[in-house]
């Protein structure tokens, strides 16, 4: 996947996510990512380690959100950040795009989770700045639904296991650190 391809679809989901309505909360799930950055620009080196972390209230619902086996949620309270070759990035509201059994040869299985404007970097706000995460299988049948998953199993998506950070725009410099997302783990959830 070519990395105009990536962003292309990112700014479309960060358009989309500020369309969704939130409910009441309800619990809180905290997640742990961790990734290898394979390009960025003074970021980190390819090679190097990426960790972070992005929470989301289930109350999030996802009426009106739902079209052709995909729904979207979005966590305006959501936070993601990430720290690579010692710096540290994040953004505010989480949103989660499912696509389930899309019927399109190596592209079955999708699930993009991103955080949007603001994004921060080393205490730098830049307003049209995205975070994201994305997976995709090849084969049907990796997601159960088009809900929410709780557990991600990012060893089932066979096709991409991805992530990224960028200030904004569609030039490479403005991608400033691309990595290989290597896993997602749940956190203990909190009641609110």
């Amino acid at each position: 996947m070519d990395q105009m391809h990536f962003r292309r679809n990112h700014l479309a989901l960060a358009a989309a996510c500020s369309l969704w309505a939130c409910a009441a909360s309800a619990e809180v799930l905290r997640y742990e990512f961790t990734g290898t950055v394979d390009s960025s620009t003074y970021v980190a080196q390819p090679g190097e380690k990426v960790t972070g972390t992005f929470s989301f209230d289930t109350a999030t619902a996802p009426v009106g959100t739902c079209f052709n086996n995909t729904c979207s949620y979005n966590d305006p309270n959501g936070t993601m950040t990430m720290l690579a070759g010692g710096h540290q990035m994040s953004a505010s509201g989480v949103g989660i795009t499912v696509q389930n059994d899309q019927g399109i040869p190596g592209y079955e299985d999708i699930v993009r989770i991103g955080s949007f404007s603001p994004a921060v970097i080393d205490g730098t706000s830049y307003p049209v700045g995205f975070m994201t995460l994305w997976m995709v299988a090849s084969k049907p049948q990796v997601l159960g639904s088009t809900d929410a998953p709780r557990d991600y199993q990012v060893h089932r998506f066979d096709m991409v296991r991805e992530g990224g950070f960028s200030t904004g725009g569609v030039t490479l410099q403005d991608t400033l650190l691309h990595f290989q997302l290597d896993g997602i783990k749940l956190l203990q959830p909190s009641q609110q």
